[in-house]
């Protein structure tokens, strides 16, 4: 019988075994990392994949099954719902209550009040704009330089951004931002969360 080898866990292993358990040892280190990185991104869900550039949530409207595409899912259901300030229940809303409620069911909890939600975006150009981004613009005095609305982009089509927002007379409906005079002269700025802010609010930063 060959002689032991010093106790350095539960297992005493003898010397004359060692040679012959390095090679198959050996073997199965090199099939586990082999296929560990096929292991791993069979995990990942594509639909539920977020891509960020800038530092800020770059979303994806060919994929419904991600953050943008569940949060407007959801926004559409609330088509008509009546407006009410201050609320951001399923019963009623307002501009901002409507955006939190959203992106809430997804587990993001925005703060309250358009110009508070403004501060967790990156500006981004009208033109760059995609689905699941926010629309920010003046209240009903064109002359305040105070962010007063928020809407969510739903799509963009031949250069038409389509908007789903709260409003005070009709609800929760879709307006064309460029076909509307009310908002464009009052439109302030579009923003883009940002990815740090996601990481924060959804738990998920370090």
């Amino acid at each position: 019988m060959g002689q032991f080898v010093e106790k350095t866990g539960p297992c005493l292993i003898p010397h004359a075994h060692q040679s012959k358990l390095h090679l198959p040892i050996m073997k199965w280190t090199a099939v586990i990392f082999a296929i560990l990185p096929l292991i791993t991104w069979s995990q990942v869900d594509p639909d539920s994949a977020m891509v960020f550039q800038n530092d800020s949530l770059a979303v994806d409207s060919l994929a419904p099954g991600g953050l943008p595409g569940r949060v407007l899912t959801l926004a559409q259901t609330y088509l008509g719902t009546p407006y009410k300030y201050g609320s951001d229940s399923g019963g009623r809303f307002d501009c901002s209550g409507f955006v939190r409620h959203c992106y809430g069911s997804c587990r993001i909890d925005l703060p309250h009040g358009s110009g508070n939600q403004s501060q967790l975006c990156d500006p981004i150009s009208l033109a760059d704009v995609q689905p699941g981004d926010l629309l920010f613009f003046k209240g009903r005095n064109v002359k305040s330089n105070l962010i007063g609305h928020v809407a969510m982009v739903l799509d963009v089509v031949d250069g038409k951004v389509r908007m789903i927002h709260a409003t005070t007379h009709a609800g929760v409906k879709i307006d064309v931002y460029n076909d509307s005079a009310y908002y464009t002269t009052r439109f302030v700025k579009a923003g883009r969360l940002k990815r740090q802010i996601i990481d924060c609010l959804s738990g998920q930063g370090g």
